[in-house]
């Protein structure tokens, strides 16, 4: 993973592509995908994810079907967090996935090009268990 702060790892277009494919695969559930850059964490990443988890007020959605793709600069490594809902549906191989075309990706330096394709993955499977309800409105901030 290259190296820089949270603010300034991402490009602008880079961002807009991010938040292009996050738009698209929440536009079709009522789960909730969340990319949470960290620059200065050190330790084991996923209680650093849990914890970025948390405090973004992610087990509070409805359905507990938010999912985290944590970036940790400091230490060039991820962690991918879904909530209980989602996970009682996908199990523990299907996130082994997910980070494995990460990891694949990244390993290329293609961090935005990973990081989408985990996005597309990710929401595909959101919609397939948790599709987009009635009068659905995002239960966090953008």
């Amino acid at each position: 993973m290259k190296k820089g702060s949270a603010k300034n790892f991402f490009t602008h277009e880079e961002k807009d592509s991010l938040i292009h494919a996050i738009y698209e695969a929440e536009k079709q559930t009522s789960g909730r995908i969340c990319i949470h850059l960290d620059s200065r964490g050190k330790g084991d990443v996923m209680a650093r994810a849990k914890k970025a988890f948390e405090k973004l007020g992610m087990a509070e959605v409805k359905h507990r079907n938010s999912i985290i793709i944590y970036l940790s600069l400091s230490d060039k490594t991820f962690a991918i967090l879904g909530d209980q809902g989602i996970h009682a549906c996908v199990g523990d191989q299907f996130w082994k996935e997910v980070a494995s075309k990460m990891t694949h990706a990244f390993s290329e330096n293609n961090f935005v090009e990973g990081t989408v394709e985990a996005i597309d993955w990710l929401g595909a499977h959101l919609k397939k268990h948790f599709p987009r309800e009635a009068g659905d409105i995002s239960e966090l901030p953008d």
